[in-house]
């Protein structure tokens, strides 16, 4: 019986499942992972491994996808206060893709985050959407990626 159990634990450790022990569970332990704008409603978290696709090698990544009342200067901001207060750096302005998007990145060693806002439209959101974005002015998704494959540095 004991044997049993220790071969169940064995298991469960090396498929992952008791212990998250890969890529997305460091994104998840940084304090940032959980930063939200005052007053936000947590939608839904967000995740993906780190995987090689057609595409190239794409890395881990954990978020949150935000429903906020506030205007995206004001999110952008926030977000730009606080993360600069925690070590983070500007890397990408912010852009506007169409009328009501906007995006914004900030770095640090091993790590990037990725800021998208966009206007919460009801009649544009899929149905079983519209009811948790009701009342808010806009969707806002954080994502922290891991830096995989590692930027090696420049030769001098």
């Amino acid at each position: 019986l004991i044997r049993l159990a220790a071969l169940v634990v064995l298991c469960l450790v090396s498929s992952g499942c008791l212990f998250d022990s890969g890529p997305i569970g460091p994104l998840r332990q940084l304090p940032e992972s959980t930063l939200y704008y005052p007053g936000a409603k947590v939608i839904d978290e967000v995740s993906s491994p780190r995987n090689n696709g057609p595409d190239g090698k794409n890395p881990a990544s954990y978020g949150h996808n935000l429903a906020v009342s506030a205007t995206p200067d004001e999110v952008i901001a926030y977000y730009d206060r606080e993360l600069k207060a925690r070590g983070w750096a500007r890397k990408l302005s912010v852009s506007t893709i169409g009328n009501d998007v906007r995006d914004a990145v900030w770095t640090k060693p091993g790590y990037s985050i990725s800021l998208g806002i966009a206007s919460v439209e009801p009649s544009r959101l899929p149905s079983d959407l519209q009811k948790s974005y009701s009342g808010y002015d806009l969707a806002v998704q954080v994502t922290i990626f891991e830096d995989w494959p590692p930027t090696s540095p420049s030769p001098s």
